[in-house]
């Protein structure tokens, strides 16, 4: 072999090992950028789930028939001080078709007894979904929850999957009581 042939080689070689490290240095921000997307509708799925358990009455009775106001936390953990924002008009708009009585959580307050819907005085429940823990890009875990008061509240762990192009909760399991 040539000197100009083993030099050709090592630089492909050179090319073709420098295109593949620089394509799995672009694949955590991909990655990253799915999960940025899916987000929200991560929690949706978690609020939907929360807003069928109150609508049921399986969870306490007492919850049926109050305003539910739905929140999304920028933080893993729900029900913390800061980082709540309301769903975007989609996500809800998808949660009040399957329960009219769903409001955005910047529609309630906190009072000394309580949740409250700020426009009506009325008892509300507050609903609440957490940012994803990421196990893959199909898979979440995430802590959602609900609080009338701060005696009254309870909080799970929920596994979350994509399947045939829609957020799913696969389980819900029980964490923490208040």
């Amino acid at each position: 072999m040539s000197d100009s042939t083993a030099h050709l080689r090592t630089a492909v070689a050179f090319v073709a090992t420098s295109l593949a490290l620089a394509s799995i240095v672009d694949a955590p921000s991909d990655i990253r950028s799915w999960r940025s997307s899916q987000a929200e509708w991560v929690q949706t799925a978690v609020l939907a789930d929360l807003v069928e358990e109150v609508r049921s009455g399986r969870v306490d009775p007492y919850l049926t028939g109050k305003p539910l106001c739905v929140g999304f936390w920028s933080t893993t953990r729900v029900l913390t001080s800061g980082g709540q924002r309301d769903p975007s008009s989609v996500a809800l708009a998808q949660l009040k078709a399957m329960e009219p009585l769903v409001r955005p959580a910047s529609a309630c307050s906190y009072s000394r007894d309580g949740l409250i819907e700020s426009a009506t005085g009325r008892r509300a429940v507050l609903l609440a979904a957490g940012q994803p823990n990421w196990v893959d890009g199909e898979f979440a875990r995430v802590e959602g929850g609900w609080y009338v008061g701060s005696l009254y509240a309870q909080g799970s762990e929920y596994t979350v999957s994509f399947s045939d192009g829609r957020w799913a909760v696969d389980t819900a399991t029980f964490t923490w009581i208040s």
